[in-house]
Parts: structure tokens; C-alpha cells; sequence
């Protein structure tokens, strides 16, 4: 089902009685009464844009689902993150994957961390499927439910994993994948929450998450989960508008939960950070990747009282080693993900090449 079957399917669909049956008329605004936005810019500070389209990827083992238990914590307690501003809310975990390991990383989060019992936070088992209209218009009534019963607005969906969420559909393919980026647009659009979809990676870590590439334009924000020299490290690959790059390691700290009925201890962990990003990075993969990065130190070394390369050098830079533009933003992304680049708004820092 594509984009416009999918859209037609909802129109025919019942919505809950707080939701219109009919699309309302388009608004807009003429050029001259245009202003800016200055309030309610933010669901995480420098991190999450209000109403945004949010992809956490990794590896299993990685920690990605830890991380983002982390996060609907936070958002629902509307507690700081990270020393970010966090704008509280309703938060929604669909724990497609896992709900009992997922309802025990609540657990062991609230009575580690000091979480309040009373914080607006709800966890469904599902199933969910994002590409059926009927499975939107459920998570639509179970949100509206939730809204009412914690009397505030939902801030924030979690999706763990959009595998699940697929429901048997082709992760590569466009038509599926397209079908479950709109039905989380759908939901995205009627809540004014964010929606963030937990996701694998694939078996080269150097293109990010698996499935269509369809799913990584639709994102707005993307924060990749790895592990390296013994932590956890997430690092953000990309912002439509806010800077990408920044980087926030943790550990995961074990916590007891109690005994099962065979008297064995039942743990779960929970995301402690840590300050200082650890030193090892992965190499490049592949000719491209190893291709450019050798350039650019070099270019470096060219230009030592210089840590930053601007756009127009950098992709004349690319162009010398004969890599065209989709090479290069797939080489460039991977360069970003493994620690060698930053990207700044004209430009690119160029991490040194400093030995742990």
C-alpha cells in the first residue's frame, strides 16, 4: 500500500469521536504576516523538535532500547536530560517487542533513578500495525484515553521496534516502508506528538539503519546507539534543524528487581551517563569512506591553524577523489557516525586522530 492508498484507506476509516471525520480545509498564511517561532521550539532542547519524525537505531545489544526508556522517562516526568530542558507530557511506549523486559526497564528506571509513580507514562503491548489504518485509528483511541485519564496532552510515542510495527512487511521495500512512515505521520499529525521509531541497523553499520532509504529521508532527527571501548555511545547522525553530531555515552548499570518462582534473581538495567566520550572510533569502510578521510587529514595537516573545512571546500575536496554526491553523503554520514567528522553550519569540524 503507497502513500496516496494508504491516505484514502484513513479517510474511510471512523476516527474516535474527538477526531473529525473529514480532513479540514487547508490554512495558510500570507508571506507579509509570517513571524517567528519563538516558544514551544523544543520537546528535548537542542535534541527533539515538537511534533518531529525521530528514528533510535543500533545493533541489538547495543543499548538503543535502554536509551530510549531513558528518554520517555524524562519526557514524561519533564525532567532535564542531559542538563537539556524537557517539555513534559503524556508519554506512549508501544513495546512491540519485549513488553515484559520493556515493563521491567520502566521498573528498575523508576526506583533507581527517583521517577515519581505518578508521572504520565503508559506502556501497550500492541500488536500495532503502522500500516493499516484501522491498527492508526486504535493507537489514535488508546492515546486519546491515556490523554484523558492523565488529563494532559501526549508529548511523545515511542515505537519499539518498527520492525513489529511492520507487521510482516517489506523492510526494503518502498511501498511498504512508505506505508508505515505514513501511518506515523497519520499519528504524528493528529497528536502533535513526536513519534519515535526504535530500529536495527543493518550488517554494514556505514549505511545506518536497515530497510528503504525512504525511512531516513522521512526522519528528523536520527541518534545511532553503538558500543564502544566498553560504553555505550549515542551519537546523533542527523537533524533536519538542529546541529547533528553531538555525541552522549552512558553505561548500563544492573539493578535487582527481586526473585522469580525458582529463587532466581530477576534484573534489569538501567542508563547511567557518563561524561567523557570514549576514544576508540571504528574505521572507514569501503573506498569512498577510506578515500575521503585520508583527504581530509591531509587537507588537515595542509591547514594546521584550521579544525574546520567548509562545504564548498569539502565537496571540491570529494570531487578530487572522484566520488560523486550520493557516494559522498553515504561516505560522509559514516565519517560522522564513526567519530572523524562533526558537522557545523557551514561546514565540517575534523576530529584529530588522537590514539586512546
Amino acid at each position: 500500500m503507497n502513500y496516496a492508498e494508504l491516505e484514502n484507506e484513513l479517510d474511510r476509516v471512523e476516527l474516535p469521536d474527538s477526531e473529525a471525520s473529514k480532513k479540514p480545509a487547508l490554512s495558510g498564511i500570507d508571506f507579509a504576516e509570517m513571524q517567528p517561532h519563538l516558544k514551544d521550539g523544543y520537546s528535548i532542547k537542542g535534541l527533539i523538535t515538537p511534533n518531529s519524525l525521530v528514528g533510535i537505531i543500533g545493533q541489538s545489544g547495543s543499548g538503543k532500547t535502554f536509551f530510549a526508556t531513558d528518554l520517555a522517562m524524562h519526557a514524561a516526568a519533564g525532567r532535564r536530560w542531559r542538563f537539556k530542558n524537557v517539555r513534559s507530557g503524556l508519554v506512549v511506549y508501544a513495546a512491540l517487542e519485549g513488553p515484559v523486559s520493556a515493563e521491567n526497564r520502566f521498573v528498575a528506571a523508576r526506583d533507581r533513578s527517583g521517577f515519581e509513580k505518578c508521572i504520565p507514562l503508559r506502556l501497550t503491548p500492541g500488536p500495532i500495525n503502522l500500516r493499516s489504518p484501522s491498527d492508526v485509528t486504535l493507537l489514535l483511541e488508546f492515546i486519546r484515553e491515556a490523554e484523558a485519564s492523565h488529563d494532559t496532552k501526549c508529548s511523545m510515542i515511542f515505537v519499539d521496534t518498527l520492525s513489529r510495527a511492520l507487521a510482516g512487511g517489506d523492510e526494503n521495500g518502498p511501498e511498504d516502508m512508505g506505508a508505515l512512515i505514513a501511518g506515523a505521520d497519520s499519528v504524528r499529525l493528529a497528536t502533535g506528538a513526536v513519534v519515535v521509531l526504535v530500529h536495527h541497523v543493518g550488517k554494514d553499520e556505514s549505511r545506518g539503519a536497515r530497510g528503504h532509504s525512504s525511512l531516513k529521508a522521512a526522519l528528523d532527527t536520527e541518534i545511532e546507539v553503538t558500543v564502544r571501548d566498553k560504553l555505550h555511545v549515542a551519537t546523533v547522525t542527523k537533524q533536519r534543524d538542529l546541529p547533528s553530531g553531538d555525541q552522549y555515552p552512558f553505561r548500563l548499570t544492573t539493578v535487582d528487581l527481586g526473585f522469580d518462582e525458582d529463587g532466581d534473581p530477576v534484573t534489569s538495567c538501567v542508563v547511567e551517563p557518563v561524561d567523557e566520550v570514549p576514544s576508540q572510533r571504528m574505521q572507514p569502510r569501503g573506498k569512498h569512506q577510506t578515500s575521503l578521510l585520508a583527504a581530509l587529514q591531509e587537507w588537515h595537516r595542509a591547514h594546521p591553524d584550521r579544525n574546520s573545512i567548509s562545504s564548498i571546500e569539502f565537496r571540491a575536496l570529494a570531487k578530487a577523489q572522484g566520488i560523486d554526491r550520493r557516494r559522498l553523503q553515504d561516505a560522509t554520514e559514516a565519517l560522522e557516525r564513526f567519530g572523524w567528522l562533526k558537522s557545523e553550519a557551514a561546514g565540517f569540524q575534523i576530529i584529530e586522530d588522537t590514539k586512546p
